[in-house]
């Protein structure tokens, strides 16, 4: 009851956001993710950690994602500095979740290792406080629980029917802070 409730929901915020891309398509481009908690499988990250993507943000740095910066302890290596092929190939970040070398269990032995790649990293990171972790939405995750819990409360009816306040954004700010770094100037 309470995943089909969410899943019509989440349909309905899909269906808006196809119409929306429709309306605006060739003025806006709007990125609409798929979610991967309602299968218990994650998602490959965008195609999978450096095999098929790049993001070049404007201070010039080279990233697998849009939100890979959010890792701490990987550097990422900027156009201004390298050729970008030379940092496609054999940048460390780049190169810090490709494979499966990386990988623990029960990544490292899943047959669907070579479909989502060990899912996302920022995710895992966010929930687990580890990137190198199984992505929580996989139901094999040690870590699984936190996106059970998660959807138990989106979907209760007391989630519905009462306000979020704006201090739970502070809260969550709070908690983040040690994991989100914001740039407001790429200089």
């Amino acid at each position: 009851m309470l995943r089909s409730r969410f899943l019509r929901r989440y349909s309905r915020a899909e269906e808006n956001a196809r119409a929306a891309i429709e309306k605006y398509r060739g003025t806006l481009e709007i990125a609409f993710v798929q979610n991967d908690y309602l299968t218990g499988e994650p998602k490959p990250c965008m195609g999978g950690w450096g095999r098929s993507y790049m993001c070049i943000n404007p201070a010039g740095e080279v990233m697998p994602c849009h939100a890979a910066s959010v890792i701490p302890g990987l550097r990422f290596e900027t156009v201004r500095d390298s050729a970008l092929g030379d940092i496609w190939r054999d940048s460390p970040a780049m190169n810090a979740f490709r494979g499966d070398d990386w990988m623990m269990e029960p990544c490292r032995t899943c047959p669907r290792k070579e479909i989502d790649f060990g899912g996302c990293r920022c995710q895992a990171l966010l929930l687990t406080g580890d990137a190198a972790a199984t992505d929580p939405v996989c139901s094999l995750a040690p870590a699984h629980l936190i996106v059970e819990s998660a959807l138990a409360g989106t979907n209760s009816s007391d989630a519905v029917s009462q306000p979020v306040h704006a201090s739970s954004f502070v809260q969550l700010q709070q908690l983040s802070s040690e994991l989100w770094s914001y740039r407001m100037n790429p200089d």
